[in-house]
Formats: structure tokens, sequence, C-alpha cells
């Protein structure tokens, strides 16, 4: 290695082209101020820029140096524009995945819900038809309402299986029951906006004596001495049944089918004796408090 005075180095001169007064490295490193803690930090900086390893760090090796720093400065910056770039066309990307789903299982609906109301779309994707239901188990033909029921293995006593056709070929027509409505015991007590409700008048006796009526109207009657103050009067087909309290009495037109239905009638033909219970069929029941 050179001395420190070579060439003119020692006081920190540039070297010439030629290369002559070029700086020594360990001299380099002896002058680099008292601080012992960089100087193996700096002895190392300096033996990396002395790439030829003579010793001497050249005008080619500083330059040399000073571009890779500007290099490596310009590739960091670089590669900061390209993580953005990339983050941003990945975003995009996202997006555009997200669209294309959307789209594709929107077009792929066969049917529109607008205005709670769904639709039927056409090949166009154009909303035209209101959606029609129907029921699974009946439908209408001819202007009747039948069973669409398959044909079961098993059979019932007729050798008929549940929901077969007829022998025309035709599903059985449906039949229907009237509700008989809600049973509940009956006095005069009553409200009459309840009694509005009453369909069916059924007294049970001791024994098997029953009778049943279908109520056409009622009324309150205010009356004197009665249990309430008022009596209930209830109109059927077979006459006129009142009710105080619980006590039932009647019109003598109605007397003879109490006692052929097997109920002991008082001996003015207007009352009944013994035991019995009277129930109402209601279409909707008042919960009372």
């Amino acid at each position: 290695m050179s001395s420190p005075a070579a060439g003119g180095t020692a006081g920190g001169d540039f070297p010439n082209s030629s290369g002559q007064g070029a700086p020594n490295v360990a001299a380099m490193s002896a002058t680099v101020g008292n601080d012992k803690r960089n100087d193996g930090e700096i002895l190392r900086i300096l033996e990396d820029l002395d790439r030829n390893g003579d010793g001497t760090i050249d005008v080619a090796e500083l330059v040399g140096m000073l571009e890779g720093v500007t290099r490596t400065r310009r590739e960091r910056r670089y590669l900061a524009y390209t993580v953005v770039i990339m983050f941003v066309f990945g975003l995009i990307m996202i997006g555009t995945i997200i669209g294309l789903t959307y789209a594709m299982l929107y077009s792929l609906k066969d049917t529109e819900v607008k205005g709670g109301i769904m639709y039927v779309k056409d090949s166009g994707g154009v909303v035209n038809d209101i959606i029609r239901t129907g029921s699974a188990e009946f439908g209408v033909e001819n202007g009747a309402i039948v069973h669409r029921l398959v044909e079961s293995s098993t059979t019932n006593t007729t050798g008929t299986a549940p929901g077969a056709t007829t022998q025309d070929g035709a599903l059985p027509v449906l039949r229907t029951a009237a509700y008989m409505g809600t049973p509940q015991g009956l006095n005069s007590e009553i409200d009459i906006e309840a009694l509005l409700e009453l369909k069916y008048l059924l007294i049970n006796g001791t024994g098997r004596a029953q009778l049943g009526l279908m109520v056409q109207g009622v009324a309150r009657v205010p009356q004197e001495g009665s249990v309430y103050g008022t009596v209930l009067h209830i109109v059927t087909a077979a006459g006129t049944i009142t009710l105080d309290g619980t006590i039932v009495t009647f019109s003598t037109t109605i007397a003879n089918i109490f006692a052929e239905a097997g109920f002991r009638v008082s001996s003015t033909r207007r009352a009944l004796l013994g035991s019995y219970a009277v129930l109402g069929f209601f279409n909707t029941v008042k919960v009372r408090t």
C-alpha cells in the first residue's frame, strides 16, 4: 500500500486521471476521526470500494460507488412505483370480477320482484308477466275443484286406491264441509256481540237425550225477576228458546220435539226439567277476562 503522503493524498487531494495520488484505504481509515466505534464499519466500506484490492481507491472505483448508489435509489423508486401500480391493478381486477359475477347472476335470474310483486323475465331479460301460482294438491277442471293426487299402491276396503280417478277418467271432485264452530257453555249473560257469531245450539240431557238446532237470530229482552235482569231469546226454525241464566224455557210449539228427544218437559210444556247442559257453537269465541 502507498503511504499517506504518496502522491499528495495525505491532505485529502483527489487523485489525477492516471490514478497517481489515489487515497490509500489504510491511510483514510486511520484519518477518519477518533471514534473507535466507527473504525470497523468505515474500514469495511472502504475495502468494499477498493474493488481491485490494491489498497488504493481510484477515480473509477469512486465513480462506480456513486453510480451504484444512484442506481440503487432509482431502482427503489421504480420498485415503489411498480408496487403502487400492481396494487391499483389488483383492486381494479377484484372490482371487475365482482361486477361480472353480479351481472352474470342477475342475467341468469328468471324472476324479479318489483313493489312486492314477482315477475317472470323473458329470454331478453325484460320483465313481462306476473308469476301465477297454483295449488299442488287441488286444481280446477271444468269449473270444479278436483284433487291432484297420484294413485297409491295401498287400496282401501272397496279396492279403489285413495285419490284414484273415477270410471270416466276424471279426478274426484273436492267435497267441502261447513265449519261447525267452537262449542262453549251458553247462558243469558253472554254479550249480544258474541251471540251474533252463534251458529248452532246443542242441548244435552240425561242419558242419550240431545237436541241440536240451527240459530236464526238472537234477542235480549228485559224481564223482571230474571237472574240477570234480562232473558235471551234464541230464534230457531223449530221455535223460540228462552234462556234465563241457564234455565231453558220455550214455546209450546217446540215442546213435542223436546219430549220426543227424551227430555223431561214440565206440565206446562214450556220448561225443561232435570239435568241438562246448553252449548253454543260460535264462529269465533271472545275470550272473557
